[in-house]
């Protein structure tokens, strides 16, 4: 049964192929802004997919991803232990899931067919891996859809945008007109709230670790709201626009990319707590200070996932 988002969802099993599993440097650093956090930061560059230890002040290079055209497509479990990247075929329409362990070494890879689209993220559990999914048998219509390490498509929810995993791993997700919250065996999904008071459709949606609040992007800027979709409240503000907010494995603070250069979506942190919306100047660090590595601003092509 397929069925667009109402007042419950109900899931749609689909059918998809699968194929079963078929550059390190280290560079010291001072860190202003991050001095004194135990997170590691997860981040794409422009030529690899990189961990920076607030913690040592050093990065590491794990996945070279030079010939990669989309860089933001990665995914880190909670626990910082493994990675999943996916990448299209020069040669047909499969799209390649590769997960890597932290030191960049493959442990597996899946193939699904077209279409896949956003960001694909593990499960807390890391027993499974949702994305945006486009299948050529009920084109043009959009799921997210929940599927195996070894391939196998589990589940999936019709019309969905954006998603993100509760510790209990659940599916938070957004509609063109609603936030909805799945059920723990991911059957059925329920409607939190209407997307009134917001400027756009939400997108890049991050829950803190102990699923009491969520963070996202709405008309280029930070937002956040309870989980029961109570709290609405901006965030941050500026001429500019934030892009992808990642809490801190402790929840007190926010990574996010701020992106006024137009070449550098500059990384920066800022508390979670403020009482008032954050107005970010760029010139400055003010209340959003910006992460540093050898003196020099960070440029992140992916969402700043913050690891303990």
């Amino acid at each position: 049964m397929k069925t667009h988002f109402r007042w419950l969802v109900l899931p749609v099993l689909l059918y998809a192929g699968c194929l079963l599993p078929a550059c390190s440097k280290d560079k010291k650093s001072n860190v202003p802004g991050g001095s004194g956090s135990a997170d590691r930061i997860f981040y794409s560059g422009n030529t690899a997919f990189k961990i920076l230890d607030l913690r040592s002040g050093t990065e590491k290079s794990i996945i070279n991803n030079a010939a990669e055209s989309h860089q933001e497509r990665y995914d880190v479990a909670r626990d910082g232990s493994q990675i999943v990247f996916y990448s299209e075929s020069l040669t047909s329409d499969d799209i390649t899931f590769t997960i890597y362990n932290a030191d960049g070494g493959v442990i597996k890879t899946f193939r699904v067919g077209k279409y896949v689209s956003g960001i694909p993220k593990l499960s807390p559990d890391k027993s499974m891996i949702a994305f945006i999914w486009q299948p050529a048998s009920t084109y043009p219509d959009k799921y997210v859809a929940v599927f195996s390490r070894d391939g196998r498509q589990l589940r999936a929810f019709k019309g969905v945008d954006d998603y993100a995993w509760t510790s209990d791993q659940r599916l938070l997700m957004v509609t063109s007109n609603a936030f909805y919250l799945s059920s723990a065996d991911l059957s059925t999904a329920q409607q939190l709230r209407n997307l009134n008071g917001l400027p756009e459709e939400p997108e890049q949606l991050d829950i803190s670790r102990n699923d009491k609040r969520v963070a996202f992007v709405s008309g280029s800027h930070i937002w956040m709201m309870n989980m029961d979709g109570s709290g609405l409240r901006q965030v941050t503000s500026s001429g500019n626009r934030e892009w992808y907010p990642a809490w801190s494995p402790d929840d007190s603070r926010i990574y996010f990319n701020l992106d006024w250069t137009g070449n550098c979506l500059e990384l920066r942190v800022i508390p979670s707590d403020a009482a008032q919306v954050i107005n970010i100047d760029p010139h400055t660090d003010g209340p959003a200070p910006r992460i540093m590595l050898n003196g020099n601003r960070i440029c992140s092509q992916s969402q700043p996932m913050a690891r303990p």
